[in-house]
């Protein structure tokens, strides 16, 4: 016997599994939680970090290994599939696109780009909404595809194979002269648009390879991210070297904070509504990155509230802050 996983979060749900259970308790739950659930055991392989045979073995009882050692892994895993099942009796996984100003600009500016077959650069701060505007837009609109560049993705054979791949190409030619041909192929006379987020980490090459895409089919181009997606179009002290792009654009947004308003909704979506909330919120909303660290504030004290079975309040919201910053 053996005691179950130890957590330094506060206590929010109540946990699956009693604080001791034999090893063979733990099998037996584990194998009624994989058939309730229609779950592989090779997913509960991979999840433990098991081999597949070792799990057989041990849900057959047939394993030669230390099954206490397995059966603790099984249990925290256990542990962590209702903690994430309780958090989403709560709250969504993602965050749907919720209205406000900013998000509002953000898709007139996606529809510009789209509407009139132009380029627009939308750049700022993180946490301001852009990806989940994005990712809204393309999914209630035809004929719009997106590319999330990394460092992996930033020049102009990696980028076209991603872009290959959200046009659903998947037997296009590798050379990069053939597959942007193929893209344009595949673009040209569709009144499309092209997103490109965290378009900051692309090459001044691939920066233009995507421009003469647009060039040739006159598809919307939209370059997403933050500040310096418009620092290098602009090009700095050689403009030069971008003036085939940044001639070209169309429409400008750029975010620097929050606006007026763009709180109050998030909040309503989380439940949060009294006065003195809305009044925490509002100020929290002025520091850098504000948005997307209300969001996981307001997140963490809507699960702490529903723990306690109280209603959301001023009080789960500063014990979340407070746990999120590591503030004592």
């Amino acid at each position: 016997m053996f005691d179950g996983p130890e957590t330094a979060t506060p206590d929010t749900t109540t946990t699956s599994t009693p604080a001791v259970l034999s090893a063979a308790e733990v099998v037996e739950r584990v194998r009624a939680y994989l058939s309730t659930n229609s779950i592989p055991q090779a997913q509960l392989a991979r999840e433990i970090d098991l081999s597949a045979s070792a799990v057989s073995g041990v849900l057959k009882g047939s394993y030669a290994g230390d099954t206490d050692e397995v059966a603790r892994k099984m249990l925290a895993w256990l542990d962590l599939r209702a903690g994430r099942g309780a958090g989403a009796t709560v709250l969504p996984g993602r965050l749907p696109w919720i209205a406000t100003p900013t998000t509002r600009a953000i898709r007139t500016a996606l529809q510009y780009a789209h509407q009139l077959g132009d380029i627009t650069v939308i750049f700022g701060g993180a946490g301001l909404g852009k990806t989940v505007t994005i990712r809204d837009y393309v999914a209630n609109t035809p004929a719009v595809w997106v590319v999330t560049a990394d460092p992996t993705t930033a020049g102009v054979g990696p980028l076209l194979e991603e872009l290959a791949l959200a046009l659903g190409l998947r037997d296009a030619p590798l050379h990069p002269a053939r597959l942007r041909r193929e893209v344009i192929r595949r673009v040209d006379g569709t009144g499309g648009c092209l997103i490109i987020d965290e378009a900051q980490h692309l090459t001044k090459a691939a920066l233009e390879a995507v421009r003469s895409i647009h060039d040739a089919t006159r598809i919307g181009l939209v370059l997403s991210g933050n500040a310096s997606v418009y620092d290098r179009l602009h090009g700095g002290s050689r403009p030069e070297d971008f003036a085939q792009i940044f001639s070209r654009v169309g429409r400008k947004l750029k975010l620097l904070a929050p606006k007026d308003g763009d709180v109050d909704p998030l909040a309503a979506f989380f439940g949060f509504t009294d006065a003195a909330a809305l009044a925490f919120l509002r100020e929290k909303a002025k520091l850098p990155g504000a948005l997307r660290q209300i969001e996981k504030c307001m997140r963490f004290a809507a699960v702490l509230a529903s723990g306690q079975q109280q209603p959301a309040a001023l009080s789960h919201l500063q014990l979340a802050w407070r746990e999120l910053n590591a503030a004592g």
